[in-house]
Order: C-alpha cells, then structure tokens, then sequence
C-alpha cells in the first residue's frame, strides 16, 4: 500500500494544506537521479517515475538553449519548470457565487525544476519538491486527460475503425485493452472530432461538399448533378450521373436494380445506388442519389432527376 492511501482523501475544493502533504513510495528504481547526459534521457526517466508514482506533472515555463547552441541537440532547454497538473488555483469566470464547482486546480505545490549544466554538459534537477495536497492513487492518475490522452498511432487506429463504422463503445473497449488507458467514449468522439477538423482544413460541411462536387465536374465534363433545396434552405437531395454512369446506362438499360446505404456521412444522408446488369452478369452503376430522408418527395425527386439526365 502506498503512503497516500492511509491518509484521508480531502474533497476536490478543499486540499490537503502544506503540512499534511502526501509522498509518493520510491525506490531506487522508480526515483529519478540527480543528473542525465541528455535531456531526451531526463525526460524518459521523468515520464517513468511519474507512470510509477502516480505524479502527473505539466510544463510551467521553459527557456530554451537556442538552435545556435553547440549543446541545443543534446541539452535542448537553459531551464524547464514543471508544476503538478493540480497545481494552479480555480479561478471564476464571473462575479456570481457558484456552490458545485468541480475543477481539478487545487493550489498543488508539488513542482521539479531542471537545468541545463553547460560546464558539465548534464541536465540537472535543481529542485524536487514532491508533497502533493492530493491522494496519489493510480484510479486517480488513469483518470486525468494527460493520462488517458492516445498516441498518434493510436489515434490512427480509432480513426480508421470509426470509418469502418465500429460503434463508438466497442473502440473504446478494445482501445483501452490494447493501451492499459481509461479511454473514455468522448475521448474517442474527440479524436474523431479533431481528424475530421484537420482534414476539413477549417472548411465547413457545405464548403467541403461543393468543393467535392466542383472537383467532379472539373473531371468529367459530361457529369449530370442535380442538387434539391428544401424552403428552409437545407439539401435535400443530391444525384449524381457520371458520363460513365449513363454509358452504363444506355448499354445496359433492360434490367435495373436499386439499393439504399444509410449513416455513410456525418448528416446521415441516405445513399441510394441504381445498378443495372451487363452481359456478363455485372453490376453497374448507373445513378448514386443522396436524400436527407427517404419521404417520398425526396426518393421522387431522385428519380426525377434520373429521367431528366436520360430524357426517357
């Protein structure tokens, strides 16, 4: 048992004061040393002591050596400062008295400092101070952001699996069973959030959309798009009939077949495909339809605007 679990856990608002702090159980081989050659070396071990410890610290300040500095590549910073992540106090927003605020600054005094030592070409901690006005338990230490937070890689895998259609809840699990991590399910719709606002380029939906579309007549000068506005402004319909699409078409025009996909996109349009067979008994397509709904004013207008691309 850790020395932090024998003493009583205080309330988020109302910490442990300077004389009642709580250490953190070291040992030989979880402490961090007084010096490293490197700072990429300080910095692993710090990463450690902090996973064994159940410590959470963030950057405070920093000031760097500068790129013109013959040590810069190895001893990277003049000096960093790191705080505990509950180290700053709340601070209000507004003037009015809120009983049931939940923030996780707690005025921690917990804090290590580092130097770069240009004579001895070392990194040095400077000052370790590590009593901490909070419980120190791993339950506590999986449940902070900076602890749950996935890697790139990681974060590519969620992506990949949420464009796969793998409900949000079954990624979670299996990410926090491959990392050890207590992933949460908005941590997985944030990352999505956040891919998706990166490859938009700032763009919004309708942006991307006539972009998408521009990009496909741009191609294909003979491409039939026909695009249906309801009265309040909203895309109701959208059908595509590229000139392969109608080549198909005229080929193959005896026997049709149509299907519907659903939640392919973030409006969950509905996409509906016209397909018709060839001689050798191959699909093809020969319209691609997307409705806000499948009311039979939409689905109407889909096959509206199909017949007026062939004129039949």
């Amino acid at each position: 048992m850790s020395d932090s679990s024998v003493i009583s856990s205080p309330s988020e608002n109302n910490p442990r004061s300077d004389n009642d702090l709580v250490y953190p159980t070291n040992t030989e081989e979880n402490d961090l040393k007084d010096s490293y050659p490197a700072f990429s070396e300080f910095e692993a071990a710090f990463k450690q002591y902090q996973r064994d410890t159940f410590q959470t610290f963030v950057v405070r300040r920093s000031e760097s050596l500068g790129k013109t500095h013959p040590k810069a590549d190895t001893l990277k910073y003049k000096k960093i400062e790191y705080e505990c992540v509950h180290h700053k106090d709340y601070e209000k927003k507004g003037q009015g008295e809120r009983i049931f605020t939940h923030s996780r600054k707690q005025k921690c005094p917990a804090i290590v400092k580092v130097a770069a030592s240009i004579r001895e070409a070392t990194v040095r901690i400077t000052k370790k101070e590590v009593g901490h006005n909070h419980p120190l338990t791993e339950e506590r230490w999986k449940g902070l952001p900076e602890n749950r937070r996935l890697s790139t890689t990681e974060a590519d895998k969620v992506v990949s699996m949420q464009k796969s259609f793998v409900p949000t809840k079954a990624i979670q699990r299996e990410m926090a069973k491959q990392t050890g991590k207590a992933v949460t399910s908005k941590d997985i719709i944030n990352i999505r959030t956040k891919h998706d606002k990166v490859e938009r380029g700032g763009r919004t939906e309708e942006e991307m959309v006539n972009h998408i579309l521009n990009e496909i007549r741009r191609k294909d000068a003979g491409v039939f798009i026909d695009i249906v506005v309801s009265d309040a402004q909203k895309v109701t319909n959208i059908t595509i009939i590229t000139s392969e699409m109608q080549k198909n078409f005229n080929e193959n025009y005896s026997l049709a077949f149509l299907d519907g996909t659903y939640k392919l996109n973030v409006e969950n349009y509905c996409l509906y495909a016209v397909v018709v067979q060839d001689r050798h008994g191959h699909g093809r397509p020969v319209a691609l339809g997307f409705m806000s709904s499948e009311k039979a004013a939409h689905v109407d207008a889909f096959f509206n605007a199909f017949k007026a691309c062939h004129k039949t």
